[in-house]
């Protein structure tokens, strides 16, 4: 008998599935809360890190992740082959990218592409626009 092992992406995006912007808040501010639901997220997106594509690189990477109380700001610091996620704002990022909750989890998750999130206004980018398109490679993608 062979069980199939369900990603965390996996379970994310049965999560997020038919669901509103709304319902997609009250679900996980009812499940723990949307801080602790955002901090488990960016330690995956850190552990979701491929060293060998980054290689040579370093970069501040910003999330704005724009909550209900305001805006939660997160650094993945890319340094020396690692990945590490810290809360707060970082003085001059290489880039930021700036989106809402739901759609933060709809992007790491795989059901929202990052280009079409930037097409239709959903994600904004300032700084090295260029470098956003280049990053998403030093990440293992959702299946």
């Amino acid at each position: 008998m062979s069980t199939t092992s369900v990603t965390p992406a996996q379970r994310l995006r049965e999560k997020l599935r038919g669901r509103s912007d709304a319902e997609i808040l009250h679900t996980f501010d009812a499940a723990g809360g949307l801080d602790l639901t955002l901090e488990e997220c960016f330690m995956g997106v850190a552990q979701a890190f491929l060293p060998a594509k980054a290689s040579g690189h370093s970069a501040i990477i910003q999330y704005d992740v724009v909550m209900p109380r305001g805006v939660v700001s997160y650094q993945l610091i890319v340094r020396d082959g690692t990945c590490t996620a810290r809360r707060g704002v970082h003085a001059a990022p290489r880039v930021t990218l700036r989106l809402t909750f739901p759609d933060f989890l709809r992007l790491i998750s795989g059901k929202l592409s990052g280009a079409a999130a930037f097409m239709f206004g959903r994600l904004k980018i300032t700084g090295d626009v260029f470098f956003s398109r280049t990053m998403q490679e030093w990440f293992r993608q959702p299946a």
